[in-house]
């Protein structure tokens, strides 16, 4: 995901630099649009990925509760067939998936973060 972020930089800093020579040309425009739309969705994939599997492993070796582990393969289910917009040349009828499965990630994120910061602070004996 952070990998993505130098392309889409250059991918907006191409059009900001040349955006008075693309006036006339709307289907260079239009593929621009679909090659960094194309990026976005394909992003969701790999958030999905990294949600995943995170999510099971941590169950299976015992630091993180059961639900959690449902809560991010659900994420990451979700995230997933937003992911599909990437076939749908423009028309998003993912993108509720798209909204809601990046929402439920980062929540997910939030809710580990804060169970494994609860059972470190609870395992140090309160030291303060």
């Amino acid at each position: 995901m952070i990998a993505l972020l130098p392309v889409y930089a250059a991918s907006f800093a191409a059009i900001a630099a040349s955006i008075g020579e693309l006036c006339g040309h709307q289907s260079l425009v239009y593929a621009v649009f679909r090659v960094i739309s194309a990026t976005d969705d394909g992003s969701g994939i790999f958030i999905a990925l990294l949600v995943a599997s995170v999510a099971y492993p941590l169950v299976r070796a015992g630091p993180a509760p059961r639900w959690l582990a449902k809560f991010g393969l659900l994420a990451a289910a979700v995230r997933v067939v937003g992911a599909l917009d990437i076939t749908t040349l423009g028309a998003m009828p993912f993108a509720p998936f798209t909204v809601v499965g990046t929402f439920i990630c980062v929540a997910w994120l939030g809710l580990a973060s804060i169970t494994f910061l609860r059972r470190a602070h609870a395992g140090s004996g309160n030291r303060a």
